[in-house]
């Protein structure tokens, strides 16, 4: 049977992730929230990881580990509303800030806990914004795992920019020099925005400026590049447009990311309902994962306290110490059933995602398959 088609252009593949799950555990995974904006901000934020860290002591954390995290708390405020911190029992192995996180624990387990980074990648896709006129384009382009990207386009000052007026013996000729002209800068910027669109593995280009650059534009980017396009006010000149600019580019971001997960779960209840390429609860998505026929693995980020069992690789997995030894794993280790998962799929090249409760899969965990 043919391979299943990802329904999200988002879906989370994040090798920074990945690679967490491949580091030896056990794992302390604290996600803080902050309030940047009230008075002594850093003390608040002292308190409030006072209270999570005696409850990841009570779970058995050594003060060896939670000391790694008090130096990163008293500024991280002026980062952002949250910080995520993931450590081994002795070394900080991924820092994160961000108002997308919105979570709150402290968690001393075999796993790290990596669902919160996930739904804020998946709500916050790479993205590139473009904003261009007649002479050249500035562009940007933005993912979580790297610093942003700048780009400037710039013409010959002395090449035409504007069509003559009417009338005049030279008009053809100073017309036909300027839609030249024009069509050689959006060539120049395709080939930019394409390179950018590369090197951040976008998923979302912004577009803005002038009507007539942005079309020539459009007409010269590929056909994968054209269809994430979505066109967003604003120009290259400071003329106020900036704080406009960047409202449209987050609220397209986040329409498009929120559009896709109703698509997602709109094509796995199809497929659970034919009994096709698609699995739930516990038991049958592990089957599935460990069979390597997940393409893109549905998750609910919860408390929920439900245990898989997972080996020295990624996969086998199962719902069973006993199950997994009769897969061949002779000393099986008990993780969050979430986490199992997250880290079975990660290494099994399939992508994942974070759904609502609501209308999700049972016991949070399905998967739309590769194959069935």
């Amino acid at each position: 049977m043919a391979p299943v088609v990802s329904v999200p252009r988002f879906e989370v593949r994040a090798p920074e992730l990945r690679g967490l799950f491949e580091r030896d555990g056990p794992f302390l995974s604290v996600y803080l929230v902050l309030e940047p904006d009230v008075e002594n901000a850093s003390h608040v934020s002292g308190r409030r990881w006072a209270s999570l860290r005696e409850d990841a002591a009570k779970q058995g954390a050594p003060e060896r580990t939670l000391a790694l995290v008090d130096p990163l708390v008293p500024g991280a405020h002026g980062l952002g509303d949250c910080l995520a911190v993931i450590t081994s029992a002795d070394e900080v192995l991924h820092v994160e800030h961000g108002g997308e996180l919105r979570a709150e624990f402290a968690r001393w387990a075999a796993l790290p806990s990596l669902a919160p980074l996930v739904r804020r990648r998946q709500s916050a896709p790479p993205s590139v914004v473009v904003l261009t006129d007649r002479r050249g384009a500035d562009i940007v382009g933005v993912a979580l795992d790297r610093e942003p990207l700048t780009a400037t386009i710039e013409g010959a000052p002395s090449e035409p920019i504007r069509k003559a007026a009417p009338g005049g013996w030279s008009q053809r000729r100073y017309q036909t020099r300027a839609e030249n002209s024009w069509e050689h800068h959006a060539r120049d910027i395709a080939d930019a925005v394409t390179g950018m669109c590369n090197q951040v593995r976008t998923q979302v280009v912004a577009v803005g400026g002038d009507v007539r650059a942005v079309q020539l534009l459009e007409e010269r980017l590929s056909p994968r590049i054209r269809d994430i396009v979505e066109r967003v006010p604003g120009g290259r000149a400071p003329d106020g447009s900036e704080a406009l600019t960047n409202a449209a580019v987050h609220r397209w971001v986040a329409t498009a990311a929120a559009r896709d997960s109703v698509a997602l779960l709109e094509r796995f209840h199809e497929e659970l309902g034919q009994a096709d390429r698609a699995t739930e609860g516990a038991d049958e998505t592990l089957d599935a994962l460990t069979a390597g026929q997940v393409a893109i693995l549905l998750v609910h980020e919860g408390d929920d306290p439900k245990e898989a069992w997972f080996g020295p690789d990624s996969t086998p997995v199962a719902a069973s110490a006993s199950t997994l030894r009769g897969l061949g794993v002779e000393m099986p280790t008990a993780g969050r059933l979430i986490d199992v998962a997250m880290r079975a799929a990660f290494g099994t090249g399939a992508g994942v995602w974070v759904v609502p409760e609501a209308n999700g899969p049972r016991d949070g965990l399905g998967a739309l398959l590769r194959w069935r």
